[in-house]
């Protein structure tokens, strides 16, 4: 299990657990696809208010049944826990994810296979999406301005613009 301490209160919180306190029923925690963070697998929001981690648990959020690992946002202010490889409507991703970080503090951006999540399509090549904390918005980076999938392999996220509002990213991709 994940759990946070905070250094000045001395208060300790456990991160692995669903909203209303209950206690993850899988492996939670350290992985090898976060890799860009000292914290050995969980990484911290930019402001030190939230959580990302990876997790095998099936219990963490309502309607949890892709049998793969998921992630997962736990906000250290309200204890909320939010599932980020899902679109807004709760569908949830069904295949692998890749690596995970945020990218501002309301903003993760994701990579995996994660069968479901476009609604414009799928392809059989990894995708890059960027998942809003706020409004469950989810966004497939490596597509056409109408949403389709691209249907080639996308090698890398470049950069983003400072405000996050574009992305440089490369693609095979022939139809975007």
């Amino acid at each position: 299990d994940i759990f946070v301490k905070d250094l000045a209160s001395g208060v300790v919180t456990a991160i692995s657990s669903a909203a209303d306190g209950t206690i993850g029923n899988g492996v939670s925690g350290a992985t090898t696809y976060l890799y860009n963070s000292f914290l050995n697998g969980f990484i911290l929001s930019p402001d030190g208010t939230k959580v990302l981690f990876r997790s095998e648990a099936s219990n963490l959020v309502a309607g949890d049944t892709n049998n793969a690992p998921d992630y997962f946002v736990k906000d250290l202010l309200t204890g909320s826990l939010t599932l980020v490889n899902s679109q807004a409507n709760g569908t949830i991703g069904t295949d692998y994810i890749g690596t995970a970080s945020f990218l501002t503090n309301h903003q993760i951006q994701f990579t995996g296979y994660a069968l479901k999540l476009n609604e414009g399509g799928q392809n059989s090549s990894p995708n890059y999406f960027v998942k809003d904390l706020n409004t469950g918005k989810l966004t497939l980076i490596n597509s056409a301005s109408d949403g389709t999938a691209g249907n080639n392999d996308v090698y890398n996220i470049i950069s983003y613009s400072p405000d996050k509002n574009r992305v440089l990213f490369r693609s095979k991709a022939s139809n975007l």
